[in-house]
């Protein structure tokens, strides 16, 4: 009785959302026309694995990465999807091979990934934390 009181309790807590003042290297951005302003962590992670592939209105998801060399995608791959760029390529090899799927499209800095999703309605990506964010751009809190 006591576990299932503990679970219960957890069940119904409020998620915790990272904020502007949060240590996180990056920012989860999407395009301004998007309804979304906070989404949890599970399901960004589900989403750029392509385990989740529409917004909550029916729109597609277009998740856009940076390139496997750079920082903030490590950064990104390591708290978000708990993986890390290793195991990430891997999970990749191995769905090529079955054929059931590609990876997300990969722009090789910040401002391809801004321009990406700010002419694509239903793109998400992610983006240094001290890059300015553009008009037709807009930054999602990530909840825990």
């Amino acid at each position: 009785m006591y576990w299932l009181l503990i679970l219960a309790g957890a069940l119904t807590t409020t998620p915790t959302v990272n904020t502007a003042t949060d240590a996180t290297a990056f920012r989860l951005i999407v395009n301004q026309g998007n309804e979304t302003n906070t989404i949890r962590q599970t399901d960004v992670a589900r989403i750029f694995l392509k385990r989740k592939r529409e917004w909550s209105g029916g729109q597609p998801i277009r998740p856009i990465d940076q390139s496997a060399s750079s920082r903030v995608r490590s950064d990104f791959s390591r708290e978000m999807l708990d993986m890390s760029l290793g195991e990430v390529r891997n999970h990749w090899m191995k769905v090529l091979l079955s054929g059931r799927d590609v990876p997300p499209i990969v722009r090789e800095s910040d401002q391809q990934v801004l321009e990406f999703v700010r002419t694509e309605p239903g793109a998400i990506g992610y983006i240094s934390r001290d890059v300015e964010v553009p008009a037709g751009v807009k930054t999602v809190a990530v909840a825990q």
